[in-house]
């Protein structure tokens, strides 16, 4: 882990959830060719911390700007806001609709059968209440793909907390090669005092895969830090 602070807001709007995604791909990028204008290895792949000779990778301009910031300087301190204490529970998803033979229940294990012509995507959409004043930041569940080939892909979105639209929050695909049982664990900083929020599973396979993917456990990530904790 690492103390680094990217403000978007120098960039893009700061409400948007897509742009802050951007900014943050768009920092790794000018550090990357910052790094080759060096003939040092990409500064991703070194982190965390990164050696003193990446360091000149590190410096980037602000809009407008001169001289190097020291926003870039990596340097680890106290919390802001206190010790941070991370936990899962368990995560109640009703089934709000399903296509291509999805089968099985969230609060059991859900079955993504492989695809066929007449349904290249299971889908499975569920819903799940996250209060405002929780301590849910994220999501997580267990995946077992029975037989991962090329081409297969499970894909899950879900509500921005900003504009309530859904994005994508998770891609997996078949090359990976996943064996056994495999928990996954996601950013879903959404929540509302009165509705469901909703998330959606896709998975889709190659023509002669006959295996399919299992689901189940779904947990919320709670993250409980400083004086800001909710009972």
């Amino acid at each position: 882990m690492v103390d680094v602070a990217l403000n978007p807001g120098q960039l893009y709007s700061v409400t948007d959830p897509g742009d802050k995604h951007s900014y943050a791909a768009a920092w790794y990028g000018g550090a990357a060719a910052s790094a080759r204008s060096l003939n040092l290895t990409p500064l991703g792949l070194a982190w965390p911390p990164p050696p003193n000779a990446y360091l000149p990778a590190l410096d980037q301009l602000w809009p407008g700007g001169a001289t190097p910031r020291g926003q870039w300087t990596l340097q680890a301190g106290s919390s802001l806001l206190g010790p941070y204490a991370y936990s899962t529970v368990q995560l109640a998803v009703d089934t709000l609709s399903v296509i291509g033979n999805v089968t099985g229940s969230p609060d059991t294990v859900l079955f993504f059968p492989p695809s066929s012509t007449s349904a290249p995507w299971a889908v499975f959409q569920g819903g799940y209440r996250n209060n405002p004043l929780s301590d849910g930041y994220g999501l997580a569940f267990d995946v077992v793909w029975l037989s991962p080939q090329p081409g297969d892909y499970l894909v899950v979105t879900a509500e921005s907390p900003d504009e309530r639209r859904r994005e994508v929050l998770l891609v997996m695909d078949g090359r990976s090669a996943f064996r056994g049982l495999f928990p996954v664990a996601f950013n879903a900083d959404v929540s509302s005092l009165l509705e469901q929020l909703q998330l959606f599973i896709y998975y889709t396979a190659t023509s002669n895969n006959s295996g399919g993917v299992q689901v189940s456990n779904f947990r919320s990530i709670e993250v409980r830090f400083g004086t800001l904790a909710m009972p």
